[in-house]
């Protein structure tokens, strides 16, 4: 069953969320780095939200579900064809009203990443980096009111955490929460970087970090330093595995793709030359930073 609120004394609310945007800036509580729910609770739960080709801090840092519905996990789809430009990993974020518990999660190194609202379960903090500009990697915010991408520090009064804990009828009570136990269970080098690799297992990390002179001045970690999570099993393609060899290429410079602020990050592309289509960093906020 879904966390979904039913009190009619406050329907009326749907009416003012309708002209609100489609997010809110609502930090996730807990996250998961390489792991996604099971296939079998991919089957039983559909996600109420699906919104393709954004960013996975967007993924982690906003909520996408509105009154009477609360947002309790959402889990991000990894879309390789992206990686190089500035933000990614880049993919699809589904959400949900329900949650799985943590042995319906399942390994997914760099593919899938997870993440966790209302302190139900997951590591704590968010597991990403700012939001950022897709043109110059530098890091930035969404207003929760207008939904516009400002660049620089944050300013936090348009944060909204736990805002959904504040609608008529929540009850933390019937909220299914990971024990102590089951959180620490999944603690690991796999879970220690900062931020996402931007490739596949035994590619370099493609993240171009942000340009020089961008606000944040992110610098992303080698690949060598993403290490694949207990239990992955590695595929036909993950040819660095195959005798149980966990490294990866030490060479950062064959494989990075350096975006221009006037082309590629601008509307970022994928690396495959028949792919035309471009990740949204959500429309309304490319529309606000004038892109």
């Amino acid at each position: 069953m879904g966390f979904t609120i039913t009190s009619p004394m406050f329907l009326f609310i749907l009416f003012l969320l309708a002209a609100l945007v489609s997010a809110n800036w609502d930090p996730s509580t807990g996250y998961l780095h390489n792991h996604r729910p099971s296939p079998a609770w991919l089957k039983k739960f559909k996600p109420s939200v699906s919104t393709t080709g954004i960013q996975v801090s967007e993924c982690s840092i906003n909520t996408r579900l509105h009154y009477p519905n609360v947002q309790l996990f959402a889990w991000f789809e990894v879309n390789h064809v992206w990686d190089g430009n500035h933000g990614c990993p880049y993919g699809t974020c589904h959400a949900y009203v329900v949650n799985p518990t943590s042995a319906e999660m399942v390994p997914s190194f760099t593919d899938g990443h997870s993440f966790f609202w209302h302190n139900i379960g997951g590591l704590r903090g968010n597991g990403v980096k700012p939001i950022s500009n897709p043109k110059n990697g530098g890091y930035g915010y969404e207003d929760s009111l207008s939904g516009k991408f400002v660049d620089g520090p944050a300013n936090t009064r348009s944060m909204q955490p736990g805002h959904d804990a504040k609608y008529p009828g929540f009850d933390k009570k019937k909220l299914h929460l990971w024990t102590p136990a089951q959180v620490d269970s999944f603690k690991g080098t796999d879970q220690s970087q900062k931020h996402p690799k931007c490739g596949r297992p035994c590619e370099n990390n493609k993240d171009p970090g942000s340009s020089s002179g961008a606000y944040g001045g992110y610098k992303p970690a080698s690949g060598s330093a993403y290490k694949p999570p207990k239990g992955w099993q590695p595929g036909k393609g993950d040819v660095c595995f195959k005798n149980g060899n966990q490294s990866t290429p030490k060479s950062e410079e064959s494989n990075q793709k350096q975006s221009s602020p006037t082309t590629n990050a601008t509307k970022p592309k994928g690396n495959n030359s028949k792919s035309s289509s471009a990740p949204k960093h959500r429309k309304r906020a490319l529309r606000n930073i004038g892109i």
